[in-house]
């Protein structure tokens, strides 16, 4: 290796820096190799130095006339070893510290990007994680309130369905009621006009019995005592079928009246446990109550058996007092019947007088008794028919309540169907909003897919660039410690080849002087140069 190469800078082999695999660290080799580096070069640098000072040394010791050549020697020297190495070693470290630096500046931004984008990354997860729990709160609430109003419209369906059939009966039972009401006016009115027709009937047959009694015992006082007994007999036997027959009409008559009130208050018990039931139903599933109708015909069966009870006790106690009417007017008749036939056995006459004065006093008190007991019977159908009138008032009134709560549930029926129809439409509401919330879901899906897709990318070129970076070939070839080892071996090897050159040189010019000191006579001539001069003509010619 010559002189020249040595000193260029291009005898170190530097290539690009290329950038460590650890983006956040320094390569420890590279910071080893450098520190290897400066020390060898502070040991070369010694040993210039130590060469340097003995180089001093020789030149002290030396002939003076060898101070220009030794340092000349000693330029030479510094200019390569001194000077060149640093250079040759300046802009290695220069482009260390450079791509240090550039290395340093690329992992901070890169750091910053990367903590850039795992907030944005957190940002857009935490968005997403609220975004779907809102949803799934919101989706759970329409769940549920949707399932409410369900559930709530249902049981409104039901408790009106039931209200309606509850109603239903409940207007059925009214019509029956009614009917009820209608057959018990006409079966009264009946009979109070088959009561008349038989009382009619009555005072006819017995008016034309007397009159044929009389006739009779008119004729048969004429004859002979035994057609008075059977005469008599035969007036027994009237008066007694007379008895009988009322006797049959009166248990007809309480027979019929307590077949119909017993109806009438089988009814009206039927009316009103399902007036009753109606009314429960209706308060149970409207929330509003029929407590007051309940009460109202309860009220109104109460008053019913008590005016029934009135009414049976008032008809039994005419029928009671015209019972004991007629048997004291039976008594009294045969009584009479009795002292007249005895005084007719006495005196014809005054039995004849006494007949006529008993029928006379018989057929008045007969027609006053009808007229007594047509009154009470007229005044007690007027009271039943007012009775029934004001019942069946009380009746309308109460259906119209009915209806009026019809009416009412019918109108809750309607609000109910406009919540339902609000509830429906709340409903689409819903779905319209869920719809939106999961196109926006989808939306945010896929732009955070597509930044975890750019994220992936970044990180895969990355990944490249740090591979590329890791891979052998492209890492930096630095002069190894080998290397070093050689080119300071070889520099000294060349340092002893230009002592060992010079220390011949050395020894020729001192040849030359020995063989010029002994050619030179003895006497000195005073015409010969110094021998500074001569040593310094054969240095330069050697130089030449």
């Amino acid at each position: 290796m010559s002189e020249e190469d040595f000193n260029s800078p291009g005898t170190v082999a530097v290539r690009p820096y290329q950038a460590p695999p650890q983006p956040q660290t320094v390569d420890p080799a590279l910071d080893s190799k450098a520190m290897q580096l400066e020390t060898e070069i502070r040991q070369q640098n010694s040993s210039i130095k130590s060469i340097l000072e003995s180089l001093k040394h020789m030149e002290s010791s030396q002939l003076p006339g060898m101070a220009t050549t030794l340092q000349n020697l000693r330029t030479s020297i510094e200019r390569v070893v001194v000077a060149d190495i640093p250079n040759a070693v300046k802009p290695v470290e220069d482009d260390v510290t450079r791509v240090r630096q550039k290395f340093d500046k690329f992992s901070g931004e890169a750091q910053n990007k990367l903590q850039f984008l795992n907030e944005k990354l957190a940002d857009a997860s935490s968005n997403i994680g609220q975004v779907l729990q809102r949803y799934g709160d919101l989706t759970t609430t329409a769940r549920t309130s949707v399932a409410e109003i369900d559930a709530e419209l249902q049981r409104q369906r039901d408790t009106l369905d039931n209200a309606t059939a509850r109603l239903h009966g409940l207007e059925a039972g009214m019509g029956q009621a009614d009917e009820i009401l209608r057959s018990l006016r006409t079966e009264i009115q009946n009979l109070t006009r088959a009561f008349n027709e038989k009382l009619s009937q009555f005072q006819g047959e017995t008016v034309a019995s007397f009159g044929s009694t009389s006739a009779s015992l008119g004729a048969a006082l004429k004859n002979e005592s035994k057609v008075r007994q059977q005469t008599m007999q035969q007036i027994q036997k009237q008066v007694n079928d007379v008895n009988r027959q009322t006797t049959d009409v009166v248990s007809k008559m309480l027979t019929f009246l307590t077949t119909t009130k017993n109806q009438y208050q089988t009814s009206l018990m039927a009316l009103s446990k399902a007036a009753k039931e109606g009314l429960i139903s209706c308060s149970a599933s409207s929330a509003d109550g029929f407590s007051q109708l309940a009460a109202r015909m309860d009220q109104f069966v109460a008053d019913s058996n008590a005016q029934f009870s009135t009414l049976e006790s008032d008809v039994n106690s005419t029928i009671q007092a015209l019972k004991n009417h007629i048997v004291t007017t039976s008594q009294g008749l045969e009584t009479a019947l009795s002292s007249v036939s005895q005084a007719r056995l006495n005196s014809e006459q005054d039995i004849v007088a006494r007949y006529d004065e008993l029928k006379t006093n018989l057929t008045q008190q007969l027609q006053q008794q009808s007229e007594r007991m047509g009154n009470l019977v007229n005044q007690t159908v007027t009271n039943c028919t007012a009775e029934l009138d004001r019942i069946t008032g009380t009746v309308k009134a109460q259906l119209a309540e009915v209806r009026s709560q019809i009416e009412r549930v019918q109108r809750l029926e309607a609000r109910l169907n406009a919540v339902n129809n609000a509830a429906v439409a709340t409903r689409s509401q819903l779905a319209e909003q869920i719809s939106q919330i999961s196109q926006r879901y989808t939306e945010l899906t896929t732009s955070v897919e597509k930044l975890q897709n750019d994220f992936r990318k970044k990180v895969d070129e990355f990944d490249t660039r740090i591979e590329f970076f890791e891979a052998p070939e492209n890492r930096p070839n630095y002069a190894t410690k080998k290397e070093l080892s050689d080119v300071i071996q070889r520099t000294q090897q060349m340092f002893d080849g230009r002592f060992e050159e010079i220390e011949q040189q050395i020894g020729q010019v001192f040849a030359h002087i020995s063989e010029l000191t002994l050619k030179q006579p003895k006497k000195p001539s005073s015409s010969g140069e110094p021998g500074a001069e001569m040593l310094s003509k054969l240095v330069s010619e050697q130089n030449k």
